[in-house]
């Protein structure tokens, strides 16, 4: 299998002493601080709160444009449109990054309060 080289990037997660460069093919790999992948932010730290931040967001985007495109005159639409289309984003691959800091787990908590009024 051969691997495109400029999609190709390196994440430390442990620590380590001294510079390593990363070379595939003769070419030199970029080291980034988080990558994006299967729509789950990884960073090398490896802490959710990236994650958390982006999942909120697309939700809160995504809650925006129910809001200007529907007259919602019921809860139970409300709740069928939120379900549907919104709830998804919070909930995509949560049990991979799983958030575990106290932040994080109320800045989720938050987020969700505040879509649901």
């Amino acid at each position: 299998m051969k691997f495109n080289v400029k999609k190709c990037r390196v994440t430390r997660v442990a620590h380590t002493y001294g510079q390593h460069n990363y070379e595939l093919d003769g070419v030199k790999l970029q080291e980034v601080e988080h990558e994006r992948d299967l729509r789950v932010e990884v960073t090398n730290c490896l802490k959710p709160s990236l994650q958390c931040l982006k999942a909120a967001a697309k939700a809160m985007q995504v809650l925006g444009i129910i809001k200007r495109n529907f007259v919602l005159n019921d809860e139970e639409e409300f709740r069928l449109l939120f379900n549907g289309y919104v709830r998804l984003h919070l909930d995509y691959c949560v049990q991979d990054w799983s958030p575990y800091l106290k932040k994080d787990t109320e800045f989720c908590k938050k987020y969700n309060e505040k879509l649901q009024n």
